[in-house]
């Protein structure tokens, strides 16, 4: 039913301007959403330019007055949504009774409602549309409500550079909804409904909103952005200059809007002094979405075609081995092994399992190494599997260390960073949507340097090999999985000193003669079980070794070098790179994963620790490496470990306060060291 406005909006301008160019702003609610969207509807004008769509949580059963109710708070048009409906600006969308709802070419579309495991999650479907259809123009409000819906079509309408909302759970009268959006990390912007309604009129006067992003000329033109795009290339190393500029120039806008600056020029200027944003802004060109078993079909295309074919004929001591670039918060990763290990078990099998997951954001990571959920994120998990693979603590549902032990995760960007070797399958899901031309021919010889014969690589939806057939060949077109062609020789050659990773230049000073360097380092291996170990310099040559660290240390081909990234196993290096930057930006020790790795026919699992060490006389920086060997437990005794004990426990416990104690005593010689807390 559609309410007459008291006074109508006229503004040639706005009724000439395409449907696609304007803003749609959606609301999702349920239970004490009423009065929250009463109150939204009252703080905002008539004529902000914006389309409102309001999905509510209805009873099914009953005829919905909810457009003449919202009609006598706004003086905006409010309408029941009917099939197809053309949307306009300065018009209020209401979802009826009994149905779902989505957004394609500038209309509103009605599909019955359906039940996500016995939930109706009516507010992420409709968000999922609004931003994959009007990405920088998509505007996501979460209200008062029961439940968790909402919160994953929130992440969507953030990966494709619009702004998300949730309501302040101060205000909220049920808060459970507004919570679980927050919970995931993608809200912009909390607060009670007058407030929200402020940052919208905010809002759309803000270039953000009111310009035309379609164009890649016309991105072009914005003054300014080439500039940004050099600072973070400089800062970070990574060549965003040939990622998709159409998501870098969205995303950039988005950081603009917080801080209320309007050109480009002005922002530039702002990060070339605000460590913090700069920072913020690289956190937010990274944005992914993932989610367990996205896309059910090509998991069981997996699960039924690729891992028994990895598995057949598969001798008991050669090792698993995966790679998941740009695994995000870790969702793929645990998917992946999840069906392994289903696999493992009902074939009775002991092999080794190694998966690496890599991606270029740290936070990210750190999500995904903690491995921690809330419940709205194991909508697509069996009830089986969360008994299996997770337990519930007080913040969520985490994964068990049966699964967290079989993967390693490391910071590595999948176009700079030498890649891994012999690996039985590669799942790269929605990653190259974001690279451009130059940088997808970079990776697709990457990929298949890094398969073994016959392995399979596994692509998102929206991406395919493209020109590069003649390196793979199709398995299931439609569900993005190929296999590795054989070819008569490599185009691939391993990346020596990868730009991306930038260690701190060691400055030229010699070492006081009064400090033995040797001695200190031989000093802190052995209170640390004394294992094996090298001393390096600030470029990672190595200047000392202790003990035998033959197993994991070797000279390349060619021209002899003693640098530790040259000389260290292939398994190893990927990792050892990773903690040799954290310890060399913090200054403080970092510590692997247990990894395992061959040598000799034999398999070892190591875990790597990588300490700092300054002299008293110089700022140049040395580095203590050592490789602590791990026993191996077979996956059987992993599971069976696992099984037993449920609750989150601090690995080693007794051994890193071995290692607290040894950097505590440095304080009696005259250099300093600094630990992790």
């Amino acid at each position: 039913m559609t309410k007459t406005p008291k006074s109508r909006f006229k503004s040639d301008n706005l009724s000439k301007k395409p449907t696609e160019e304007l803003t749609v702003v959606g609301i999702g609610a349920s239970a004490g959403g009423l009065e929250a969207l009463r109150a939204l509807f009252r703080a905002l004008p008539s004529n902000s330019g914006m389309i409102f769509v309001v999905v509510q949580h209805l009873d099914p059963n009953k005829k919905s007055a909810l457009s003449e109710i919202l009609g006598n708070d706004t003086e905006m048009p409010v309408t029941e949504v009917t099939q197809g409906v053309h949307i306009l600006a300065n018009n209020v969308y209401v979802i009826p009774p009994s149905a779902d709802l989505s957004l394609v070419d500038g209309h509103l579309h009605l599909a019955p409602r359906t039940m996500d495991g016995g939930r109706h999650m009516s507010v992420d479907t409709f968000f999922e549309t609004l931003g994959r259809t009007r990405k920088s123009k998509a505007i996501g409000i979460i209200l008062s409500g029961s439940g968790s819906d909402g919160a994953s079509g929130l992440q969507v309408i953030k990966d494709e550079g619009g702004i998300t909302f949730a309501q302040s759970d101060r205000s909220s009268k049920f808060s459970a909804m507004p919570l679980a959006a927050a919970a995931t990390g993608c809200v912009d912007f909390v607060s009670d409904p007058k407030g929200i309604a402020e940052h919208l009129i905010r809002l759309s006067k803000h270039p953000f909103l009111t310009a035309n992003l379609s164009g890649t000329a016309k991105l072009k033109a914005v003054d300014g952005f080439d500039e940004i795009i050099e600072l973070l290339v400089q800062e970070f190393g990574i060549e965003f200059n040939h990622y998709k500029q159409s998501t870098l120039r969205r995303r950039v806008l988005r950081r603009m809007v917080f801080h209320k600056i309007e050109q480009p020029k002005e922002y530039a200027a702002l990060i070339r002094t605000d460590v913090a944003e700069m920072k913020m802004l690289y956190d937010d060109l990274l944005i992914n979405v993932t989610e367990f078993f996205r896309d059910s079909e090509v998991f069981d295309f997996i699960r039924d075609e690729i891992i028994p074919g990895m598995l057949k004929n598969r001798a008991p001591q050669d090792p698993i081995r995966m790679w998941v670039p740009g695994c995000s918060t870790g969702e793929e990763v645990y998917s992946l092994l999840i069906l392994l290990v289903e696999a493992l078990d009902n074939a009775a099998m002991t092999n080794t399992v190694q998966v690496f997951a890599t991606d270029i954001s740290e936070r990210a990571l750190n999500k995904a190494r903690v491995g921690l959920y809330q419940e709205t994120q194991l909508r697509n998990v069996s009830p089986t599997r969360v008994s299996n693979f997770f337990y519930k603590t007080d913040t969520g549902y985490k994964i068990c260390k049966r699964i967290r032990d079989l993967c390693v995760y490391s910071i590595h960007n999948v176009t700079a960073d030498p890649p891994f070797s012999k690996l039985d399958l590669i799942s790269c899901r929605n990653l190259l949507i974001y690279l451009g031309s130059e940088l997808q021919k970079k990776v697709f010889p990457i990929f298949h340097y890094a398969l073994r014969p016959e392995a399979a690589l596994v692509l998102g939806t929206a991406e395919s090999v493209g020109q590069f057939s003649n390196l793979f060949s199709a398995r299931d077109s439609k569900r993005k999985i190929f296999i590795k062609r054989q070819t008569p020789g490599s185009i691939f050659a391993p990346v020596k000193n990868p730009k991306s990773l930038k260690f701190r230049n060691p400055i030229e000073v010699s070492v006081e003669k009064s400090f033995d360097l040797l001695k200190e380092a031989q000093r802190q291996m052995l209170n640390i079980y004394a294992p094996s170990g090298v001393v390096t310099n600030g470029d990672f040559d190595i200047m000392h070794t202790v003990g035998d660290t033959g197993i994991y240390l070797s000279l390349a081909p060619g021209t002899a070098s003693l640098n530790l990234l040259k000389m260290v196993r292939d398994e190893l290096a990927i990792e050892l790179r990773a903690i040799l930057l954290r310890t060399s930006k913090s200054s403080r020790p970092t510590s692997s994963d247990i990894l395992p790795f061959k040598s000799d026919g034999r398999n070892h699992n190591v875990r790597m620790e990588a300490l700092p060490i300054r002299t008293p006389a110089s700022a140049e920086q040395f580095f203590l490496v050592v490789f602590d060997d791990v026993p191996i437990l077979p996956v059987k005794n992993v599971a069976a470990r696992g099984a037993k004990n449920k609750k989150a426990t601090p690995p080693d416990k007794e051994r890193n306060q071995l290692i607290q104690n040894a950097i505590g005593s440095c304080s009696s010689v005259p250099h300093s060291c600094s630990t992790d807390a």
